[in-house]
């Protein structure tokens, strides 16, 4: 139990990090979407910049959902090992787990299919799943 506590407090540690690098990459992004569109190079240089940021944009969601599913993982060995009583413990670890995952997957899908980049998009759909 004293490995599944250590392994579970270095994810908790990366999922923390990630949150504040979410903050960090979302940023260029809310900026590229105020870029001025009017003439034919403004929205060029705008679908220029808009593909940089939405790949570091989406990169953080992306290992944000990864590290949910190896919580989920040791959630699953927790629940498998520990005691009996930590079972409906195991349960809303798991729950928040999953509502982590529903809240990052569509911000990815989304910023991807309003740019139109199908293949960064399947990309992105084919990890999550």
């Amino acid at each position: 139990m004293k490995e599944l506590m250590a392994k579970a407090t270095t994810l908790q540690d990366e999922l923390l990090h990630l949150i504040e690098r979410d903050a960090e990459v979302f940023e260029p992004l809310s900026k590229a979407y105020g870029m001025p569109r009017e003439t034919e190079e403004e929205k060029a240089e705008k679908a220029r910049v808009m593909e940089i940021v939405l790949k570091d944009a989406c990169s953080v969601p992306m290992e944000i959902m990864e590290k949910c599913c190896e919580a989920i993982d040791l959630i699953v060995e927790f629940a498998a090992k520990g005691s009996a009583l930590a079972i409906s413990d195991a349960g809303v670890g798991a729950a928040f787990c999953k509502a982590a995952l529903e809240g990052a997957s569509p911000e990815c899908i989304y910023q991807h299919e309003i740019y139109e980049k199908p293949g960064i998009c399947r990309r992105t759909e084919s990890k999550m799943r």
